[in-house]
């Protein structure tokens, strides 16, 4: 993150960081709320599996899990779709010169975020999201986010937490291959309704697309290897 200019960029920055981290805790703790009360009606095992797991895996907490993750839209959707479109300023962060991070990276995670909240959720499956992928997915980026805004938040205001550092350049080995497949998860839902309204041929090219995931995931891997190697290894140099 670039030092900021003057004091109030900086305080603008200190304020969309911690309003950023709030957010994304408040949604992963609504998310963990959510998980943890037992479902009240309908099985997506039983309408995603043809019945062959009811009767034959007993009820309890891991059935139950399943049961709510599936129903997770309900409760967090329209929240997680306003605090991520609020994500399109930091592209403009980068072009302000406010921020030093790589453009094209931070492009790539924005587009394919707004995508899926605003194209694939909200447009193509009408808020009818009935599918555990979509709580993965949260899980995922609602801790990816809250560790990165905390991180940023505190080193503008002139310190470092080691273990927030950790964190912020360790978690991503889980939680961006948790994300991407999630992501494409929710796209593989979306894909009857591609070609109910659009045809086939848009089906195909959304199949298409769906194999740019990966190329995505392995440029953001790359790039957030080399950020581990920068900052990890430099903080184990200075304390050498």
């Amino acid at each position: 993150m670039a030092k900021p200019q003057n004091g109030l960029v900086k305080a603008y920055l200190i304020t969309y960081n911690t309003l950023s981290c709030a957010a994304w805790a408040y949604i992963l703790f609504s998310l963990g709320l959510h998980l943890a009360t037992p479902p009240t009606s309908g099985s997506w095992l039983s309408r995603h599996v043809g019945g062959i797991l009811d009767g034959n895996v007993p009820a309890g907490w891991a059935y139950d899990l399943i049961e709510r993750s599936s129903t997770s839209y309900d409760s967090i959707g329209d929240l997680v779709r306003i605090v991520q479109t609020f994500a399109i300023l930091e592209p403009i962060h980068i072009l302000l010169g406010w921020v030093r991070s790589g453009l094209p990276t931070t492009m790539l995670q924005v587009i394919s975020r707004e995508t899926m909240v605003w194209l694939v959720c909200h447009t193509l499956l009408e808020d009818q999201v009935e599918a555990p992928a979509h709580t993965g997915m949260v899980l995922a980026w609602s801790i990816t986010e809250v560790v990165r805004y905390t991180t940023y938040a505190t080193s503008l205001l002139g310190f470092k937490i080691a273990a927030l550092e950790w964190l912020r350049y360790s978690m991503f080995y889980v939680l961006y291959p948790l994300g991407a497949v999630t992501e494409m998860g929710l796209m593989y839902e979306a894909l009857p309704v591609i070609e109910e309204r659009y045809g086939k041929t848009a089906q195909m090219g959304s199949i298409v697309l769906m194999m740019y995931w990966p190329l995505g995931l392995v440029r953001m891997m790359t790039y957030m290897g080399q950020q581990r190697s920068k900052y990890l290894n430099a903080d184990r140099t200075k304390t050498t």
